[in-house]
Order: structure tokens, then C-alpha cells, then sequence
């Protein structure tokens, strides 16, 4: 499926999965396909192997274990199923980072739910986590959600969902693509439906929605991608960041080490996914990303950081360790590059990695 074109900074609504984005439901899930697929006298799987094998519904997956019956009557049996495991106490968990992302969210954006999971389940929760309000629509027990995102798409579109399956939902509807590893699927596995982004959590989702953007007409813009031309030791994704108060530049910083020199990347060694694990090896280690090397050189030189903006050139989103050294220095505003979503996307068909420092 082809990349949509829509951009963070153009999203007007959110549509959101619910299992294992908003809502963490896998045990009670598990327990109540249990229930299920054992009444058929099948035997079920164990945790791991039936998060591997998880579908788009709960009769989708009753249907892979061989289990031939109404499509109908198994949602019906599941739904009981389900309200059996909660009954033994086996409850599903709101994310920690989920209120607080919905509610900022929804200041400037509307918010919806489009689940396979049972309506009145998805209710109940909703209003038990105390988020419903947040929403303009929830639906429920949705056969088609392709469908379902094309109906409610009046404005650029986000969708975020868990699984491959939500992933290809939001290509056929024509929508952003975000793949969240919180749930039911790994993020090797969302990795290879090609999602427009794979994030973390929702507090990862929300900080991109917090970049503001400049085009390579702006002056700190072009001093950051002249000073990564100059500065930056990584060969394949030179960056650098240039912070700005009261129109002064007070730092600025490269990312790279040469320490790959000289050793193998422990990242690739252990086949580590892009955005995870930098601590793990000495070369990719957040310390030598651009933001933190910016505000080192500006706590070097005594300036202060607390109001001044973040200018980042190279990239089109910031890890979890640098949006929290930006945090802790009191950065205001992140700028990134126009269009740097598909620029410096190594995903994206139309990407400019391995040529940005041509021209």
C-alpha cells in the first residue's frame, strides 16, 4: 500500500483502536478465548503463541483454530466469555499515558474509537477509565473498519491501531498509518505492513503532534543542516540541532560517534528496531544525538535553556531520551524540516537518506 500524503502538523481527527492501544485487555482477551475455543473442544494456545497468532476479531480468530460456526453467535459467546473474565476479576487496564494524551488531543483535534472489540464492553470501559468524554464517536464491534474510518473522514485522518491489521484498514481507507507496540503485536510485526509511523506509547504519538515546522528558507534551519554537513559522524543519518532564545543561537549540536569505527553496532548484533535501544550500544547512545549535544554545549557555555527553541534538522521525529533532556532544559518549541515526515523516513518511498547533503 502506497504512503497517504497527509502530514502530522495537516491532522484534524484521531481514530484510535482500542485493545492494547487504549485499553491493555489482552489478559482478560486471552482468558475469554479460552472459554471459547475450548468449548469446541479445541485446545487452546498458550499466551505468547496466541498473541502471535491474534487476529482482526474474535470470531476471525475462532474461525483460524477451525472452529465453524456463526460468525454472530460466536461474538455473542465471547461477549459473555468476556464479561465472564471480568466477573473473576480479571480486568482490563486504561495505558498510564492515555487520559492525559486524549485530553490534550482533544483540545485541537476530534477524537474517535473504531474497535472489533464488543460495544457495550467498549462503553462500559470508556466511561469506567472516565475518557469518554474525549470522544466525538465510539464504535464498537466493527466488521469493516476500512469502512467504518472512510464514514467517519471528513478532514486529514490519523489511525492508530496494534495490529497489521489496523495498519492495512488505514491504507485502504486512505489515512495515516501509526503502529503502537503496547499490544497484542510486535513492532517487527507492524514493521512489515509499512505503517506511516511505529511509536512506542501514546505519550511517543503526542510529541509528534507537539513539532512545529519551517521550511530550508529559515536561517537556524539552514544553519543546523550546514552544521551536521560539518559536524555530524553518522554517515547514513547526519543530524544536528541549533537552539534559538530571543533570536540567539545557544547551542548547537551534531549527532554521531566514531565509535562504529572501530566496533561492531550492538543495536544490529542483537537485531534491535530503529528507535529502540540506544542505551544498549556506546555508539548509538542518546549522549551523542543532536538535542542533548545542543544543550550540553549551551549548559557548557552557561546559557540558559528554559524558553528557547529546538531547531532539528535530519530528522522528522525525536526519541523518547532526547524529548526528555529537551523537557528537562526547558525547551519550548521543536522545529523540524517541511516534509521531513518523508525526507528523512528511510520507510518512505520517496525519502532523500543517503543524499540529504547533496545540493
Amino acid at each position: 500500500m502506497p504512503h497517504t500524503t497527509v502530514k502530522f502538523k495537516d491532522i484534524k481527527a484521531v481514530i484510535f483502536d482500542w485493545s492494547g492501544v487504549i485499553s491493555d485487555d489482552r489478559l482478560p482477551v486471552y482468558q475469554a478465548n479460552k472459554v471459547v475455543v475450548e468449548k469446541y473442544g479445541v485446545k487452546h494456545e498458550d499466551f505468547d503463541d496466541w498473541l502471535f497468532h491474534t487476529t482482526g476479531s474474535a470470531p476471525t480468530y475462532f474461525a483460524s483454530r477451525g472452529i465453524k460456526a456463526d460468525p454472530n453467535e460466536l461474538m455473542e459467546e465471547y461477549r459473555l466469555a468476556l464479561h465472564g473474565s471480568k466477573t473473576r476479576g480479571i480486568h482490563p487496564i486504561i495505558y498510564s499515558d492515555a487520559k492525559e494524551t486524549l485530553k490534550l488531543l482533544a483540545k485541537s483535534k476530534k477524537l474517535f474509537v473504531v474497535s472489533t472489540h464488543p460495544h457495550d464492553h467498549l462503553l462500559r470501559e470508556a466511561d469506567g477509565y472516565g475518557i469518554q468524554k474525549y470522544f466525538s464517536d465510539i464504535a464498537g464491534e466493527v466488521k469493516d473498519k476500512a469502512e467504518t474510518i472512510k464514514n467517519l473522514v471528513t478532514s486529514p485522518t490519523l489511525f492508530v491501531g496494534d495490529t497489521i491489521f489496523d495498519i492495512i484498514a488505514a491504507q485502504k481507507a486512505g489515512v495515516m498509518s501509526v503502529g503502537i507496540t503496547t499490544g497484542y503485536q510486535t513492532r517487527e510485526q507492524l514493521a512489515e505492513q509499512k505503517p506511516n509511523l511505529i511509536v512506542d506509547s501514546l505519550t511517543q504519538l503526542l510529541h509528534h503532534f507537539s513539532h512545529r515546522y519551517v521550511d530550508m528558507e529559515d536561517k537556524y534551519m539552514q544553519m543546523a543542516k550546514e552544521y551536521a554537513q560539518k559536524n555530524s559522524l553518522d554517515l547514513v543519518m547526519p543530524t544536528a540541532s541549533v537552539i534559538v532564545k530571543d533570536g540567539k543561537v545557544i547551542g548547537m549540536g551534531a549527532n554521531g560517534s566514531d565509535y562504529h569505527k572501530a566496533h561492531e553496532c550492538e543495536r544490529v548484533k542483537q537485531g534491535i528496531p530503529t528507535g529502540q535501544g540506544y542505551e544498549l550500544c556506546e555508539g548509538c547512545h542518546p549522549k551523542n544525538h543532536s538535542e542533548p549535544r545542543a544543550i550540553s554545549q549551551a549548559n557548557d557555555e552557561q546559557r540558559i535553556t528554559n524558553n528557547a527553541d529546538l531547531y532539528l534538522w535530519g530528522h522528522w521525529w525525536c526519541c523518547e531520551p532526547c524529548w526528555s533532556a529537551m523537557i528537562t532544559a526547558g525547551i519550548r518549541d521543536v522545529y523540524l524540516l517541511d516534509n521531513s515526515e518523508i525526507l528523512f523516513n528511510k520507510n518512505h518511498p520517496d525519502n532523500i537518506v543517503g543524499r540529504q547533503l547533496r545540493g
